[in-house]
């Protein structure tokens, strides 16, 4: 019987520590649980703020989106106006040649008539003289 004592000593011993060692390993999971808990929460917060960032970063898709659109706008505006400044220098080249020519065609028709004048001033002085003469 003595046996069957110790044995029942060596099995309350063992008893023991297991109660011992699942006390520890419950702390030491109340400890990790606790840690979870915080980890859980960090991840939490993190996962709003990148939820966040994901807004603003698509808001500021559309808007640099619709930035673009103006920009490609602007620049056919931009060569609609190249386009009739060149035209507009044309049709001005083309004025400034019609004012030479007639600047040209007053200098003439103002030499003809300064000719005649001439012409016809020499012609009724001679006829003066001519009348006087006589």
């Amino acid at each position: 019987m003595e046996a069957v004592g110790q044995y029942m000593q060596v099995i309350a011993t063992r008893m023991l520590c297991i109660g011992c060692t699942t006390k520890l390993l419950g702390a030491g999971e109340k400890e990790y649980v606790g840690k979870i808990v915080l980890l859980e929460k960090i991840a939490a917060q993190k996962e709003k703020e990148l939820t966040g960032r994901d807004t603003l970063i698509a808001e500021n898709t559309k808007k640099m989106k619709d930035q673009e659109e103006e920009v490609e706008t602007f620049r056919g505006q931009i060569w609609d106006l190249q386009s009739q400044m060149s035209q507009a220098d044309i049709e001005k080249g083309k004025m400034v040649a019609r004012v030479r020519e007639l600047e040209v065609e007053v200098m003439e028709m103002f030499a003809v008539g300064f000719d005649r004048f001439i012409a016809k001033s020499l012609f009724s002085l001679q006829n003066l003289m001519f009348q006087n003469w006589m």
